[in-house]
Protein backbone atom coordinates (compact mmCIF):
# COMPACT_ATOMS: atom_id res chain seq x y z
CA UNK A 1 0.00 0.00 0.00
CA UNK A 2 1.15 3.20 -0.90
CA UNK A 3 1.79 6.52 0.99
CA UNK A 4 -2.13 7.72 1.89
CA UNK A 5 -2.67 11.28 0.44
CA UNK A 6 -5.16 11.59 3.39
CA UNK A 7 -3.94 12.31 7.07
CA UNK A 8 -5.73 10.74 9.85
CA UNK A 9 -6.51 12.30 12.76
CA UNK A 10 -5.04 10.34 16.06
CA UNK A 11 -8.73 9.24 16.86
CA UNK A 12 -9.02 7.46 13.63
CA UNK A 13 -5.52 5.88 13.52
CA UNK A 14 -6.30 4.26 17.00
CA UNK A 15 -9.65 3.01 16.26
CA UNK A 16 -8.40 1.51 13.19
CA UNK A 17 -5.49 -0.25 14.82
CA UNK A 18 -7.94 -1.93 16.96
CA UNK A 19 -9.33 -3.69 14.60
CA UNK A 20 -6.38 -4.36 13.02
CA UNK A 21 -5.32 -5.60 16.37
CA UNK A 22 -8.42 -7.87 17.07
CA UNK A 23 -8.20 -9.50 13.33
CA UNK A 24 -4.30 -10.36 13.76
CA UNK A 25 -4.66 -11.66 17.20
CA UNK A 26 -7.96 -13.41 16.61
CA UNK A 27 -9.85 -11.57 19.24
CA UNK A 28 -13.17 -10.28 19.20
CA UNK A 29 -13.62 -6.18 18.85
CA UNK A 30 -15.00 -5.80 21.97
CA UNK A 31 -11.77 -6.99 23.62
CA UNK A 32 -9.38 -4.78 22.05
CA UNK A 33 -9.04 -0.95 22.95
CA UNK A 34 -6.91 1.57 22.64
CA UNK A 35 -5.49 1.60 26.39
CA UNK A 36 -4.58 -2.56 25.98
CA UNK A 37 -1.09 -3.20 26.90
CA UNK A 38 0.12 -5.47 23.64
CA UNK A 39 2.02 -8.23 26.45
CA UNK A 40 -0.07 -7.76 29.72
CA UNK A 41 -3.70 -7.90 28.40
CA UNK A 42 -3.51 -9.03 25.11
CA UNK A 43 -0.74 -11.38 25.72
CA UNK A 44 0.89 -10.49 22.19
CA UNK A 45 5.16 -12.54 22.26
CA UNK A 46 7.30 -10.82 19.89
CA UNK A 47 6.44 -13.11 16.63
CA UNK A 48 2.44 -11.25 17.66
CA UNK A 49 4.04 -7.92 17.79
CA UNK A 50 6.44 -8.46 14.49
CA UNK A 51 2.91 -9.86 12.48
CA UNK A 52 1.22 -6.39 14.20
CA UNK A 53 3.58 -3.83 13.10
CA UNK A 54 3.97 -5.40 9.61
CA UNK A 55 0.11 -5.17 9.21
CA UNK A 56 -0.11 -1.61 10.63
CA UNK A 57 2.49 -0.93 7.86
CA UNK A 58 0.58 -2.18 5.28
CA UNK A 59 -2.95 -0.43 7.12
CA UNK A 60 -1.82 3.04 7.28
CA UNK A 61 0.83 2.86 4.11
CA UNK A 62 3.68 3.45 6.52
CA UNK A 63 6.78 2.38 7.25
CA UNK A 64 7.70 2.04 10.78
CA UNK A 65 11.61 1.53 11.12
CA UNK A 66 13.48 -1.33 13.09
CA UNK A 67 14.94 1.45 15.67
CA UNK A 68 13.77 5.01 15.82
CA UNK A 69 15.94 7.54 14.78
CA UNK A 70 13.61 10.25 16.27
CA UNK A 71 13.75 11.50 20.03
CA UNK A 72 9.88 10.82 20.19
CA UNK A 73 9.76 7.36 18.31
CA UNK A 74 12.39 6.57 20.91
CA UNK A 75 10.52 7.94 23.68
CA UNK A 76 7.03 6.09 22.08
CA UNK A 77 8.76 2.47 21.87
CA UNK A 78 10.57 2.08 25.25
CA UNK A 79 7.29 3.38 26.85
CA UNK A 80 6.10 0.58 29.45
CA UNK A 81 3.89 -0.93 29.45
CA UNK A 82 3.26 -0.29 26.04
CA UNK A 83 0.03 -0.27 24.51
CA UNK A 84 -2.13 0.24 21.36
CA UNK A 85 -2.42 3.66 21.83
CA UNK A 86 1.46 4.13 21.62
CA UNK A 87 1.64 2.58 18.36
CA UNK A 88 -1.00 3.99 17.11
CA UNK A 89 0.55 7.55 18.04
CA UNK A 90 3.37 6.49 16.31
CA UNK A 91 1.53 5.63 13.49
CA UNK A 92 -0.34 8.94 13.19
CA UNK A 93 2.97 10.47 13.61
CA UNK A 94 4.96 9.06 10.16
CA UNK A 95 2.21 9.12 8.07
CA UNK A 96 3.11 9.62 4.49
CA UNK A 97 6.24 7.62 4.77
CA UNK A 98 4.92 5.22 2.44
CA UNK A 99 4.50 1.18 3.29
CA UNK A 100 8.37 -0.83 2.59
CA UNK A 101 8.36 -2.89 -0.62
CA UNK A 102 8.21 -6.79 0.65
CA UNK A 103 9.46 -9.82 -1.64
CA UNK A 104 6.79 -11.40 -0.94
CA UNK A 105 8.12 -13.93 1.63
CA UNK A 106 4.93 -13.40 4.02
CA UNK A 107 3.17 -16.16 2.81
CA UNK A 108 0.42 -18.39 4.01
CA UNK A 109 1.90 -21.72 6.10
CA UNK A 110 1.78 -24.54 3.70
CA UNK A 111 -0.12 -27.05 5.34
CA UNK A 112 1.28 -30.75 6.34
CA UNK A 113 1.00 -33.56 4.19
CA UNK A 114 -1.92 -36.06 5.68
CA UNK A 115 0.30 -39.02 7.29
CA UNK A 116 -0.45 -42.48 5.11
CA UNK A 117 -2.60 -44.50 7.02
CA UNK A 118 -2.08 -47.90 7.67
CA UNK A 119 -4.20 -50.23 9.50
CA UNK A 120 -3.16 -52.04 12.88
CA UNK A 121 -3.04 -55.57 14.10
CA UNK A 122 -4.21 -55.55 17.25
CA UNK A 123 -7.48 -57.05 17.85
CA UNK A 124 -10.04 -56.17 20.59
CA UNK A 125 -11.75 -58.17 23.64
CA UNK A 126 -10.01 -60.06 26.42
CA UNK A 127 -8.96 -63.71 26.98
CA UNK A 128 -9.34 -65.89 29.48
CA UNK A 129 -7.51 -68.66 31.03
CA UNK A 130 -10.16 -71.48 29.71
CA UNK A 131 -9.39 -69.95 26.02
CA UNK A 132 -5.59 -69.83 26.25
CA UNK A 133 -5.45 -73.31 27.42
CA UNK A 134 -7.44 -74.52 24.43
CA UNK A 135 -5.86 -72.95 21.73
CA UNK A 136 -2.29 -72.41 20.34
CA UNK A 137 -0.58 -68.78 21.56
CA UNK A 138 0.43 -68.39 18.14
CA UNK A 139 -0.76 -68.70 14.73
CA UNK A 140 1.88 -69.14 11.81
CA UNK A 141 0.66 -66.51 8.92
CA UNK A 142 1.28 -66.97 4.97
CA UNK A 143 3.34 -63.62 4.81
CA UNK A 144 5.52 -62.61 1.87
CA UNK A 145 8.80 -62.18 4.17
CA UNK A 146 12.22 -63.32 4.35
CA UNK A 147 11.26 -64.11 8.14
CA UNK A 148 8.64 -66.33 9.49
CA UNK A 149 5.77 -64.17 10.95
CA UNK A 150 3.41 -65.19 13.33
CA UNK A 151 0.14 -63.56 14.83
CA UNK A 152 -0.50 -63.99 18.67
CA UNK A 153 -4.15 -64.72 19.23
CA UNK A 154 -4.11 -62.92 22.85
CA UNK A 155 -3.71 -59.39 21.09
CA UNK A 156 -3.86 -60.19 17.44
CA UNK A 157 0.03 -58.71 17.40
CA UNK A 158 1.82 -59.43 14.66
CA UNK A 159 5.62 -61.11 14.97
CA UNK A 160 8.31 -62.04 13.24
CA UNK A 161 10.71 -64.88 14.44
CA UNK A 162 14.16 -64.00 14.91
CA UNK A 163 16.43 -66.75 14.12
CA UNK A 164 19.34 -68.04 16.10
CA UNK A 165 22.63 -66.66 16.07
CA UNK A 166 26.10 -66.88 17.57
CA UNK A 167 26.86 -63.33 18.68
CA UNK A 168 30.53 -61.99 20.79
CA UNK A 169 30.00 -59.90 23.89
CA UNK A 170 32.08 -58.89 26.93
CA UNK A 171 35.47 -56.47 26.58
CA UNK A 172 38.59 -57.01 27.05
CA UNK A 173 40.32 -53.73 26.71
CA UNK A 174 42.19 -52.34 30.13
CA UNK A 175 39.82 -49.12 30.01
CA UNK A 176 36.65 -51.70 29.96
CA UNK A 177 34.56 -51.87 33.22
CA UNK A 178 34.94 -54.92 35.47
CA UNK A 179 31.65 -56.29 34.71
CA UNK A 180 32.21 -56.02 31.03
CA UNK A 181 34.70 -59.10 30.74
CA UNK A 182 35.72 -61.65 29.90
CA UNK A 183 35.15 -61.50 25.67
CA UNK A 184 33.19 -64.52 25.05
CA UNK A 185 30.57 -66.22 22.47
CA UNK A 186 27.19 -66.42 23.33
CA UNK A 187 23.85 -68.66 21.45
CA UNK A 188 20.88 -66.88 21.47
CA UNK A 189 17.59 -68.91 20.73
CA UNK A 190 15.10 -67.82 18.11
CA UNK A 191 12.54 -65.58 19.62
CA UNK A 192 9.72 -63.83 18.49
CA UNK A 193 9.35 -59.66 18.57
CA UNK A 194 6.32 -57.47 18.11
CA UNK A 195 6.45 -55.97 15.12
CA UNK A 196 5.01 -52.68 15.85
CA UNK A 197 3.93 -50.74 19.03
CA UNK A 198 0.97 -52.03 21.26
CA UNK A 199 -2.08 -50.03 20.54
CA UNK A 200 -4.20 -48.44 22.96
CA UNK A 201 -7.56 -51.00 22.59
CA UNK A 202 -5.20 -53.77 22.65
CA UNK A 203 -2.66 -53.02 25.72
CA UNK A 204 -6.15 -51.96 28.10
CA UNK A 205 -7.22 -55.66 28.19
CA UNK A 206 -3.86 -56.85 29.36
CA UNK A 207 -4.60 -55.76 33.40
CA UNK A 208 -7.86 -57.95 33.36
CA UNK A 209 -6.02 -61.63 33.06
CA UNK A 210 -5.47 -63.12 35.72
CA UNK A 211 -2.57 -64.17 37.44
CA UNK A 212 -2.39 -67.94 36.60
CA UNK A 213 -3.77 -67.19 33.01
CA UNK A 214 -0.94 -64.48 33.28
CA UNK A 215 1.92 -66.80 34.27
CA UNK A 216 0.80 -69.25 31.64
CA UNK A 217 0.84 -67.02 29.00
CA UNK A 218 4.46 -65.92 29.95
CA UNK A 219 5.72 -69.77 29.66
CA UNK A 220 4.21 -70.35 26.50
CA UNK A 221 5.96 -67.65 24.91
CA UNK A 222 9.47 -68.49 26.58
CA UNK A 223 8.96 -72.10 25.50
CA UNK A 224 8.39 -71.37 21.90
CA UNK A 225 11.37 -69.09 22.20
CA UNK A 226 13.75 -71.72 22.97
Amino acid sequence: MSASSVWLELEQVEKRLCIVTAEQLGLGLDEVKPENRLIEDLNCDSLDLIELIMETEDEFGITIPDTPKTAVGKLIFTHQPFRIRDLAEFAFLIQGTGAPVRSGWRKMPVGLLPPPESGFTQLGGTINADELDQAALYEKLDAASELPMFRRKTDGMVCVQVPAASVLVGNDDADAHHDEGPCHSVTLSPFLIDIEPVSVTAFLPVPQFDRSAETRHRNVDHSFAR
